[in-house]
């Protein structure tokens, strides 16, 4: 028997872990690039997945040598299976691509029954085509609320494509993964209702995770035709609309430049008006009030 064989047999033996011994792999790490067209913003994300004991540290390290991430759940017998750490989302204008540049990330990390993992992923900065709407179009209205078939552009050489069907202001969201080839979905009847505006994002992913999303808003018909009524959408004042959320966020970045973060109603004096909240490129946050029927700014409170 070898020496080294007799050893780690003494160790065992003598009540001393085998991952004391010898590094162990992560179940899964991840880093991958996504861009929103809409938004003409960039972010990168990171997945860590520990084995069956949950992560007690993590630490990744770019190409360049620079730690990007420190975790520690110091506190935390449990500790952490599953890590996603997302960066800002600032303008697609190479800012992110700095921070974290192209190459392969070094990740390691300890569990909370001290075993130390290692693991590697490479980062591409390398983005998928971005598909077209079809249908419905953008912005599109009056949308029933049964028997929708979402359909949109095909693209070339995709791992996956995603669909998003998300009502913001309930939380009530729709997320599917589909083959790369896919360029319909039939949205489930009863999860619409009407009268009510929804967020679609439909978005390419490249074998690497790297995506690319496009969005636009689409609104149901007012009246009744079937599902549960959506305790956060009123039919009666989705039909007084004359303007949509989408075209409010458009009026708002006229008059105050930057990025919604999000869109709200409220009624004052009988009259309903949507109340923009504008993150500014210098980070402030600036609500622009807006008149439903008319679109006319009538307020911009800091």
């Amino acid at each position: 028997m070898k020496k080294t064989t007799i050893l780690v047999a003494a160790l065992i033996a003598g009540g001393i872990p085998l991952h004391a011994f010898a590094n162990e792999k992560f179940e899964n790490v991840r880093v991958y690039f996504e861009q929103n067209l809409q938004d003409n913003d960039a972010e990168v994300k990171f997945e860590a997945t520990g084995g069956d004991a949950g992560l007690a540290t993590l630490k990744v390290t770019a190409p360049d040598g620079r730690t990007v991430i420190d975790f520690r759940a110091a506190d935390s017998k449990l500790g952490m299976r599953h890590l996603i750490l997302e960066s800002p989302e600032p303008k697609n204008d190479g800012q992110v691509q700095k921070d974290f540049p192209a190459g392969a990330y070094k990740f390691s990390g300890s569990s909370v029954n001290g075993a130390v993992l290692e693991g590697q992923a490479t980062l591409s900065h390398a983005l998928p085509a971005a598909s077209s709407f079809v249908r419905p179009a953008p912005d599109a209205k009056n949308i029933p609320v049964k028997g929708l078939k979402l359909s949109w552009g095909a693209v070339k050489n995709l791992s996956s494509t995603v669909v998003i069907i998300e009502h913001a202001r309930s939380g009530r969201e729709l997320k599917v993964n589909l083959p790369g080839d896919a360029t319909s979905f039939s949205v489930p009847d009863g999860f619409l209702n009407p009268g009510t505006a929804y967020k679609l994002a439909i978005g390419t992913v490249m074998e690497n995770g790297n995506a690319s999303f496009i969005e636009t808003q689409f609104t149901t018909l007012a009246q009744n035709t079937g599902g549960a009524k959506d305790p956060g959408a009123d039919p009666k004042k989705a039909a007084a609309k004359t303007i949509t959320e989408e075209e409010a966020k458009q009026i708002a970045f006229k008059a105050v430049p930057g990025k919604s973060a999000d869109v709200t109603i409220e009624k004052k004096l009988g009259a309903n008006r949507y109340v923009v909240e504008v993150i500014t490129h210098a980070g402030k946050e600036v609500d622009v009030v807006i008149d439903m029927a008319t679109g006319k700014v009538l307020a911009v409170e800091k």
